[in-house]
């Protein structure tokens, strides 16, 4: 997990963990791995590897995972979606941070009623 860097000024909680999460390109099937570090219904923020370029407005399709806990009942939800870069910028000497905006919102807000997430 890391710390809010940020003022947080979002309009809805956040699910924060490290989860790896696969980016999908259009021209590559393959799709490579990430850190998922902050996720909520209309975007994430990924950790990557510095040599992973990504242009601000690039589209590409993520796979995303993350826990849910519901009455005491453990789920790993799952979904693909598309998503465009809205910002890159430098974690550390190796790794960039990326956040992608969903061209759909999720249909649930993964930080609220989640009993993985501790208020």
């Amino acid at each position: 997990m890391i710390a809010n860097l940020y003022p947080d000024r979002r309009i809805e909680p956040r699910l924060r963990y490290a989860w790896d999460t696969q980016v999908f390109f259009p021209s590559n099937s393959k799709g490579l791995l990430a850190r998922m570090v902050d996720l909520n219904s209309r975007a994430v923020a990924l950790l990557m590897r510095r040599d992973r370029y990504l242009t601000r407005g690039q589209k590409i399709v993520l796979g995303l995972m993350y826990p849910r806990i519901i009455a005491g009942e453990f789920d790993i939800v799952h979904h693909h979606v598309e998503a465009t870069v809205t910002r890159s910028e430098q974690y550390n000497a190796d790794l960039h941070r990326v956040v992608f905006q969903f061209g759909q919102p999720l249909e649930e807000c993964p930080g609220r009623e989640n009993e993985y997430v501790r208020h």
